[in-house]
């Protein structure tokens, strides 16, 4: 299944566009837009899988949304104007759809996009699971699991602290954690995880690293000691 996502300052596009993709069941909706700002901004958060895309909006182009999105999903232009249509696939859209748009026509486009999607996951070797791929700096950087010391919640970021280099990445301490695991990872405190295996000692609400300091909540401290292989 494609999750999608629909920008279109129009109401009368997004509704027939959520309609055609609600009637689709290889497809689920992930969210709307009406504006590129906020949908680039929601794409950076969320990437789907798939974007829907207007051409003509008030506050940038669809066009201006793929040039300056960093990493691009498929595209899908759903547009009232032709004359986009040879830049567009400069591009590498997946489909270029002039309204008023029929049903076959929508699912014909969308039978593209499978069909990229599944040579995508034919050539794209998966990361091992001791690893993690993060987007930092413009670029997408690999962190091996064992070198994290500790991911610090900042606000909308997070701030992954290895031995030698700091990450600052567009995330949340939830989808880290997600990414992370529970085996060898511990949420010390509402802004902070931490490695077990890097902890050298607990001193009072501290967990002391090797050169780093992580606070340990009150409510947080008897499951992490729990956690430790604690001689009594």
């Amino acid at each position: 299944m494609l999750s999608c996502t629909v920008i279109d300052d129009n109401r009368m596009s997004q509704s027939m566009l959520k309609n055609f993709i609600e009637e689709t069941d290889e497809l689920s909706l992930q969210a709307i837009y009406d504006n590129g700002t906020e949908a680039t901004i929601g794409l950076m958060k969320s990437p789907p899988d798939l974007i829907f895309l207007d051409i003509e909006m008030p506050d940038m182009t669809g066009m201006d949304l793929i040039k300056n999105l960093p990493d691009l999903p498929m595209v899908i232009l759903v547009t009232s104007h032709k004359e986009y249509a040879l830049e567009a696939f400069e591009y590498n859209v997946v489909d270029y759809l002039v309204k008023p748009v029929n049903y076959a026509r929508f699912l014909k486009a969308v039978k593209k996009a499978q069909e990229q999607a599944g040579k995508e996951i034919e050539t794209t070797k998966a990361p091992d699971k001791d690893e993690i791929f993060v987007k930092a700096d413009g670029a997408l950087v690999r962190i091996r699991k064992a070198d994290i010391f500790y991911v610090q919640a900042l606000g909308d970021y997070i701030s992954i602290h290895t031995a030698n280099h700091k990450y600052t990445v567009y995330s949340t301490l939830a989808e880290i954690s997600e990414k992370l695991g529970e085996e060898n990872f511990f949420q010390t405190h509402r802004s902070y995880i931490a490695r077990i295996d890097r902890i050298m000692a607990i001193d009072d609400f501290v967990a002391v690293m090797d050169g780093h300091n992580v606070p340990v909540s009150r409510s947080n401290k008897k499951a992490l000691l729990s956690k430790l292989n604690l001689l009594k």
